[in-house]
Order: C-alpha cells, then structure tokens, then sequence
C-alpha cells in the first residue's frame, strides 16, 4: 500500500501530465490496516466495497496554478475516521 507521500507523487505525476492546474483525491484506507474488503450486492448502486470495520480517510490537492510553486497538500495527518453501515462512501 502507498504511503501519503507516493500518493501526492502520483496525483502531481498525474496532474502535470494531463496538464491541469489542480487534481483532487480522497483515499480510504480499513482502520485496522487490513485489505478486507466487502462487496456490495450485484444489484446494488452503491459503491463496489467498503472496508470492513471502517475507514480513515484523508484528501489531496496537487497544485500547479501560473506564477505559483507547484505542488500536493496532503489531510494525511488529520485524517477521519468513517464506519459505513452501507457499502455507499
């Protein structure tokens, strides 16, 4: 699993190839740093899987605006902790 830091690596490697002034992700990660997964029904709308037993979630930004320093701020550090009861977020 990439850390936060690889993360922004790849969100900037992303941003400056498709050549946009700011990309934006958010990442789950299970709370107990597991990869159990659940999946949702077949027939369901909602999202594919959820993480069994919640998630810590955190975003980045990877920055490139004209006449300023690129960059990626990164919520790593304050992320939230989220227990879906459904497979939708």
């Amino acid at each position: 699993m990439l850390g936060a830091d690889a993360l922004c690596g790849v969100l900037t490697a992303l941003r400056e190839r498709w050549g946009v002034p700011l990309l934006a992700c958010t990442f789950k990660r299970p709370l107990d740093g597991s990869e159990a997964q659940v999946v949702a029904a077949p027939t369901s709308v909602a999202a594919n899987t959820i993480n069994a037993g919640g998630n810590r979630r955190f975003s980045a930004v990877a920055h490139g605006v004209m006449g300023r320093v690129a960059g990626c701020e990164c919520t790593a550090g304050s992320s939230v902790e989220h227990h879906p009861v459904q497979a939708r977020g």
